[in-house]
């Protein structure tokens, strides 16, 4: 259907203080998202970008991204002195930031 889907540039690391869905959607953002994806596309013409976003999004959103000091993700089994409750073992993975979709697979076949 010809739809793209596209992220963004980091910003700097942040404490989160915004609730989920409250996040600002800065639109010099977006429009530096789609300028970048279309200079990249195999533009036809000045006023036709072929390829990937030829016409203006239909949906913008802005999200945090879960991210390590080291860039690294978290994988392993949390002690049972950090459980609340003491309950049966826990296990991490997170942390990916922007490649999560991508290594998922790879991180839950670790993690197994």
């Amino acid at each position: 259907d010809k739809t793209a889907y596209c992220t963004g540039f980091p910003d700097e690391a942040v404490k989160v203080t915004e609730k989920p869905g409250e996040v600002e959607v800065r639109k010099d953002r977006i429009q530096k998202i789609v300028d970048s994806v279309r200079k990249a596309s195999s533009k036809k013409s000045d006023d036709d970008y072929g390829g990937a976003l030829s016409a203006d999004p239909i949906l913008e959103q802005a999200c945090y991204l879960p991210t390590t000091l080291d860039g690294l993700p978290l994988m392993g089994k949390l002690s049972s002195s950090s459980i609340h409750g003491g309950g049966g073992p826990c296990y991490v993975a997170a942390g990916h930031g922007c490649w999560g979709i991508l290594m998922g697979p790879g991180t839950g076949e670790a993690m197994a």
